[in-house]
């Protein structure tokens, strides 16, 4: 069996979770198999281990890169010299905005429980290390500048707050048929709720 290169194991790796991120996306992540990721990259189907471990771990890859893309965007787009309020309504405006622009992240949060299914302990671990790889610093550079609530909040949980944003985003079908009010004046709402709380002092 013939080595690949770095550069060949870089493009066939990103080639599999472009695949498998496609596929997902339309059949979900039971009823994709490891050859249905491998024939349109042409590789082997036993080949694929020398690049995943699983089918659970290419998923995991395919959700990093999905948030990745959300960090990305939200570092594009908020300015570290404007003042901490407009940062931070910036930031989860963003955050929203993206996170409800990826179906693969919206379904992880309404099917947690099958998620954490799939992955083991040491995955989930990796893949959380990842996300605070990123998020972390997008809070931090916040706190510096501000003498509110969130200046004495640890990082992590800052982010968990940030995460009820994503989790009324997932269940926007359900709000949107039951719910009293619009879904993008409850978004704002709940968006200035959340800088008005954690910035005051």
């Amino acid at each position: 069996m013939r080595g690949f290169s770095d550069d060949e194991r870089a493009e066939i790796r990103s080639e599999l979770v472009e695949t498998a991120s496609q596929l997902i996306a339309i059949h979900g992540f039971e009823k994709v198999t490891v050859q249905d990721v491998t024939e349109p990259v042409g590789i082997a189907e036993s080949t694929f281990y020398r690049f995943f471990d699983s089918k659970a771990d290419l998923y995991t890859e395919v959700l990093l890169r999905e948030n990745k893309a959300l960090f990305d965007a939200i570092e594009a787009e908020v300015s570290a010299d404007s003042p901490p309020e407009e940062r931070l309504e910036r930031v989860l405006a963003v955050w929203a905005r993206e996170f409800e622009a990826r179906p693969l992240l919206v379904e992880s949060h309404q099917s947690p429980q099958r998620m954490l299914r799939y992955m083991d302990e040491q995955t989930l671990e990796r893949a959380m290390e990842q996300f605070a790889e990123r998020a972390v610093p997008i809070v931090e550079d916040i706190q510096t500048d501000s003498d509110g609530l969130i200046a004495e909040l640890d990082p992590m949980m800052v982010i968990h707050l940030f995460s009820v944003i994503e989790l009324t985003v997932a269940q926007k079908e359900l709000y949107e048929r039951f719910g009293k009010a619009e879904f993008s004046g409850f978004q704002d709402a709940l968006r200035m709720t959340l800088v008005r709380g954690l910035l005051a002092e």
